[in-house]
Formats: C-alpha cells, structure tokens, sequence
C-alpha cells in the first residue's frame, strides 16, 4: 500500500487528520439545533443559486425552503415612512402571489418586508450574515420565531459559533440575491449595503426594481433610488457591471408590478 502521507508536508497532515474531528463537530453543533447543511450534491439545494464564483459550498438551514420562485426585498435600516410601508407593501404581493420574500432579518426595510409576507400568510426567506445559532438583532427575535411558526426558512453560509462581522453581512448579501429571481431595493442611500445584492444580481442577470419617485424627496435615502433611475454609465459604474449589463425596472404603482413580474420571469435558470 502506498503511503501518500510522505508525498505532504507535517503541517498538512496535521491539517487534514484534525479536519475530520472539525467537520462531526459542525455537524453535531448543528443537528443540536435543528439544522440542515446543504451542499449542490444534495436534492433539496435551491435551484436559484448561480454556478458562480459567490456561491457558498454549504448551506445552513432551518425551516422549510420555498420550492417555487422567490423575490429579495431589501433596504435600509433607517428608513422613511414612505420606505418601510413600501417594502412591506410590495413583500405582501409577491408573497400572495406565491413567491418566497427574501430578506436579511436587520431592522427597518428587512423587517417590514417579512412581515409583509406574514401577513398575507406567505413565504418568507430570512438570510442571515452569522452562525443560525445567533440573532441578530435581538430585537427580532420573535420575528425569527413567527416566520419558522409560520413554515418559512433561516439560512445562513456560516456555521454555528460563526461571529457577527461585517463581511458576514456582505456575504449574506450576496446569498440574498443568489436565492432570488430579482432584488427590490425598497429604499436607500449612496452609501448602503442594499448595493452588494444589487451588484451581485446584476452580475447574475437578474433585474433590480426600485420606486423612482420616493415622497421625501429631499431625505439622503431618496439619493439610491434617484441614481436607479438616473441609469446610464454612472449607475453602470456604482453597481460595477458593464452599461449592457444594467437591468433596472421602477415600480411607479401596483400598474408597474407585471412590468417587474415579467423580468423576475424571464431570469428564471
């Protein structure tokens, strides 16, 4: 028999004869809590997620995934009336239409877009930037229970004991935009992490639907969707994809939903 452990160094095999205790660790940790990992082998892996370079190797899941289509409506934590009743409104249409309502559990658009879709008795996704062991923000603790109640889904690419960082939630962002047709940017800033998930769905050819006309026009969280609407090359280099690449589509009034529906449709796998 060949020994292959002289073809690597003893930094290595120290390295991969502790990766399988590491691994049942993980896996006991999770099954503790109720927690399914998923990888592409398994049958149950999302069908939205992209063959892509973003996409995560696992899966930490909880609750039932939606089998069907599914929508990201995402936004600022701060923002305007105007901007939570937005989220909300549009999360409870694609919900009762029968689309999972993606979002990322944090307080303001995230949290109106999930209960927008409790409340019509919907699906909803929550996509979280840490370990599933971990809420975050305490807040929305109850919030977590009430979509698992309800038979919706928590999903992370962390594992249990994973720390609360700030490229966790850009992960997270990604994820959301990965398990989704399209991302609805309800309401944000120049500045905000809504633009991970709309750069990540560009990259993936799927469509971003914004409200052009926000009512206060004059509020810093007006600046994101003026630039949306703005398009052309300085929207092109904000969201860091190609002219030709762009698809936005605003959503003026529940007449321009089939509009947004349509592309959500089209960028079906």
């Amino acid at each position: 028999m060949t020994d292959f452990t002289a073809t690597i160094s003893p930094a290595t095999h120290a390295a991969l004869t502790q990766a399988l205790p590491d691994a049942e660790s993980v896996i006991r940790r999770a099954a503790a809590d109720h927690t399914r990992i998923l990888s592409p082998l398994d049958a149950d892996w999302p069908r939205l997620l992209p063959e892509h370079r973003d996409t995560p190797p696992f899966l930490w899941v909880k609750g039932a995934l939606h089998p069907g289509d599914a929508v990201a409506v995402i936004g600022t934590r701060a923002p305007t009336p105007a901007g939570g009743q937005l989220a909300q409104k549009v999360a409870a249409h694609y919900a009762q239409a029968g689309y999972s309502v993606v979002s990322g559990l944090a307080l303001g658009c995230d949290t109106r877009a999930h209960e927008g879709a409790l409340s019509v008795s919907g699906h909803t996704t929550v996509v979280l930037g840490h370990g599933l062991d971990t809420v975050y923000p305490r807040q929305n603790a109850g919030l977590l229970r009430r979509v698992l109640a309800a038979g919706g889904a928590v999903v992370s690419i962390a594992p249990h004991g994973a720390p609360i960082t700030k490229k966790g939630f850009v992960d997270r962002d990604f994820v959301q935009a990965g398990l989704a047709l399209g991302v609805f940017v309800a309401q944000t800033d120049l500045h905000g992490g809504s633009w991970h998930a709309c750069r990540a769905a560009q990259r993936y050819g799927r469509p971003v639907g914004f409200a052009p006309l926000p009512s206060e026009t004059g509020s810093p969280k007006a600046a994101g969707p003026a630039l949306l609407a703005a398009g052309g090359e300085a929207l092109a280099r904000h969201l860091r994809v190609p002219a030709e690449r762009v698809h936005v589509v605003p959503l003026r009034s529940r007449a321009d939903y089939p509009r947004f529906t349509a592309a959500l449709t089209a960028a079906r796998p």
